[in-house]
C-alpha cells in the first residue's frame, strides 16, 4: 500500500491506542477498516481507475477524497507530530489547537449532517482558544453554534478558501428575528457584525 496512513508504524503512538469500541482492536485499526469499507463503497471513477490500473493503491491527495471528515480528524490525530505542526501552522495554530478544532467540526458536522437540533446546543467539547485577535470576542462562545460556526470562519479567512462559497454571514442574517426565537440564542453577540472575523 502506497497510503503510508495505512502503515501504523509510521504514524505518532496515538495509532495504537486501544479502540473504544473494541479493546482488543487498536484505533488505527478500526480506521483502516472505515477506510477500506470508503473503498468498496465507493462508486467513483478514480477509484476504479486506481483498482485497475494500481491494484486500488490510492495516493494520499487521491484517498482523502474517499474519507469522511472523521476518518480526516482521526487520520490528522493519528500523524507524526512534525506533519501536525507542519498543517496547524498553516492554520495558525498549534498541532493541540487543530486537533481539538477537527474534533469540535466533525461534530458539528454530524448534526448538521443528520438534521439534528443546532439552535441553542450547547456543545459538550470546546475547542482550544488560538492567540489571535479575530477570535477572542467569540471564545466565552465557542461551546454554542455561533462560537462553532466562528471557527469556519475563521479558517476560511486564515487559509483564504472562503471564495465561491456560500457566504456564512448572509445566511446568519437570514435567520427570522423574532422575540420569541431569538437569534442571540445561538451565542451571538449584539455586534456580531462588526467583529473583525465577521465585518
Amino acid at each position: 500500500m502506497g497510503l503510508l496512513a495505512l502503515d501504523a508504524s509510521k504514524l505518532s503512538a496515538t495509532a495504537n491506542n486501544p479502540s473504544k469500541r473494541k479493546k482488543e482492536d487498536t484505533e488505527h485499526n478500526e480506521w483502516i477498516k472505515k477506510y477500506h469499507q470508503a473503498l468498496r463503497n465507493s462508486r467513483e471513477d478514480f477509484v476504479k481507475h486506481h483498482r485497475s490500473q494500481y491494484d486500488g493503491d490510492l495516493p494520499i491527495w487521491v484517498a482523502v477524497e474517499v474519507m469522511d471528515w472523521g476518518m480526516l480528524s482521526h487520520l490528522y490525530r493519528f500523524a507524526p507530530n512534525p506533519a501536525r505542526n507542519q498543517i496547524a501552522r498553516e492554520c495558525n495554530m498549534r498541532g493541540p489547537q487543530l486537533e481539538s478544532w477537527l474534533k469540535s467540526l466533525n461534530i458539528l458536522r454530524n448534526y448538521s449532517a443528520h438534521h439534528a437540533r443546532l439552535f441553542t446546543r450547547v456543545f459538550d467539547i470546546k475547542p482550544k482558544t488560538i492567540d489571535d485577535p479575530r477570535m477572542k470576542p467569540v471564545e466565552n462562545v465557542s461551546h454554542l453554534v455561533f462560537g462553532q460556526l466562528s471557527l469556519i470562519q475563521y479558517l476560511h479567512a486564515v487559509l483564504g478558501t472562503g471564495n465561491g462559497v456560500p457566504d456564512l454571514a448572509g445566511v446568519l442574517e437570514s435567520y427570522p428575528h423574532n422575540h420569541l426565537v431569538s437569534f442571540h440564542r445561538l451565542g451571538a453577540p449584539e455586534n456580531w457584525r462588526e467583529l473583525d472575523l465577521w465585518s
